[in-house]
């Protein structure tokens, strides 16, 4: 299964198939001769130097010889590549495609071919050899590899995550809207409206929004097509606002329900309560956390965003560091590759940037719903720098929840999958944390500059 007979190396074997052959190659097969027109010929066979070699491709010596491009094919053996198992399919399949994206040549994988016996008729010959049935191995390569407009599995699920984290913060920008309009929502219920009615209203909402984004989105892709003379499928364009339309109804699913079960109490009801027993805070910090944890719903959809983009740029750096760009694993027992390019960094960072907005909208939010409580506080002699590192809390509480997590989870899949080396799978899950928290103490500064609008007067002018 291994050899496979391609005629540059050794010649390939040709047995007569019908007793007329064998009479005439007398039991044995058709031999090569020196006619390099004949059926079965010598391989152009040569050993020699690249130095050497240039003499033979010089055109004063040599009719029709190329010197710009000398070499006609590259036989390229790839370490690790064992057998026909899955992993070393994968192996093979990714120095080919490096191949073609560093180089721009076309590459056959011939791993895993084998000859195919095929009966060929041959006519007579001009020197008195007579018409021959015969067989041969005629070989089945694998497919060629070609990259020009087909996007890997692992760029199609980092543009997935992309679509999840926009997902997460269309979900989180909506439950905030869900509970700050309860006055309204609990007004209606009061006037009769069913709850049915306020679940399509709210997801009706949301699918206007998520359609109109999928058009806006469609004209900027193509005008960015246009102005860069890129190729885009007409069909992928199309797609793009039924895609952002189903997205937005999926994420406010939830918060649609939310809605819908709301008592018309919610109508006079504050928009945040105390639970339980109190308890003594002598910490900022841990005032921040209270204040997170009273919103759980919200606090765990923003850190999930994060979670999601720093274990994709944790897995990213790792394989980067540790792999030069180019990573094979197994996954219960199916194998993976992995190569790192610039489109994917950028993808992850984009999934970081999209938690960010969520975690900016949770604390703005969060300010919105206890403006009572900060105005409060600046009454009974609170520093508004107090106040501010509470919000700042928040933000670097939330930042290291979902920061650490996606972290860990993506140094747990990475020794799992591609057993990537310790010291680079660590200092790859430090630098994608410290972007996340980052990213998550960057998003608080637009909710710190409308801490100073919460002066008492505006507060009771609201009430």
């Amino acid at each position: 299964m291994s050899r496979v007979p391609l005629e540059s190396y050794y010649p390939p074997e040709v047995w007569p198939v019908d007793a007329a052959s064998r009479r005439a190659l007398r039991g044995g097969p058709l031999r090569p001769t020196m006619n390099l027109g004949d059926y079965v010929a010598q391989p152009p066979f040569l050993l020699t130097t690249l130095e050497a070699a240039r003499a033979m491709v010089r055109r004063d010596l040599f009719k029709g010889a190329n010197e710009a491009a000398p070499i006609s094919a590259i036989r390229v053996r790839v370490a690790g590549a064992t057998g026909p198992d899955r992993l070393s399919q994968e192996r093979i399949r990714l120095v080919a495609e490096t191949i073609v994206e560093r180089t721009g040549l076309a590459v056959d994988v011939t791993a895993g071919s084998s000859p195919r016996q095929i009966a060929v008729r041959l006519p007579a010959g001009k020197f008195g050899r007579p018409a021959l049935l015969v067989r041969e191995g005629w070989v089945k390569k694998g497919v060629a590899v070609a990259l020009v407009d087909a996007l890997d599995r692992k760029s199609l699920g980092l543009l997935a995550l992309v679509l999840g984290a926009a997902g997460f913060f269309v979900c989180n920008g909506a439950l905030g809207a869900v509970r700050s309009r309860r006055t309204e929502i609990g007004s209606l219920l009061t006037f009769g409206w069913s709850r049915r009615s306020i679940f399509a209203l709210i997801l009706g909402e949301l699918a206007l929004i998520g359609f109109v984004a999928g058009v806006l989105g469609s004209a900027i892709a193509a005008a960015i097509v246009l102005a860069f003379g890129l190729e885009l499928s007409l069909l992928l364009v199309l797609l793009v606002p039924p895609v952002a339309l189903l997205l937005a109804v999926a994420a406010g699913l939830l918060p649609a329900l939310r809605a819908a079960g709301m008592a018309p109490l919610e109508a006079i009801r504050p928009p945040v309560m105390a639970r339980g027993r109190g308890r003594r805070v002598r910490r900022l910090a841990v005032l921040a956390l209270v204040n997170l944890v009273r919103v759980p719903g919200r606090t765990a959809v923003a850190a999930a965003g994060l979670v999601v983009g720093v274990g994709a740029l944790t897995v990213l750096l790792a394989i980067q560091r540790a792999f030069e760009g180019s990573a094979v694993g197994t996954l219960l027992g199916n194998a993976v590759a992995i190569q790192v390019r610039p489109a994917d960094l950028v993808a992850a960072a984009l999934v970081i940037a999209l938690a960010a907005a969520a975690v900016a909208d949770v604390l703005y939010r969060n300010l919105r719903e206890r403006a009572a409580e900060f105005a409060t506080l600046r009454a009974f002699g609170w520093h508004p720098r107090q106040l501010a590192r509470v919000v700042a809390f928040e933000a670097l509480l939330l930042g290291l929840a979902g920061s650490l997590t996606g972290a860990a989870l993506a140094v747990a899949a990475s020794t799992w999958m591609l057993e990537v080396p310790a010291a680079p799978l660590a200092e790859a899950a430090a630098l994608a944390a410290a972007a996340g928290t980052l990213a998550a103490l960057l998003a608080s500064l637009p909710p710190l500059a409308q801490l100073g609008r919460l002066t008492t007067p505006t507060v009771l002018a609201a009430e």
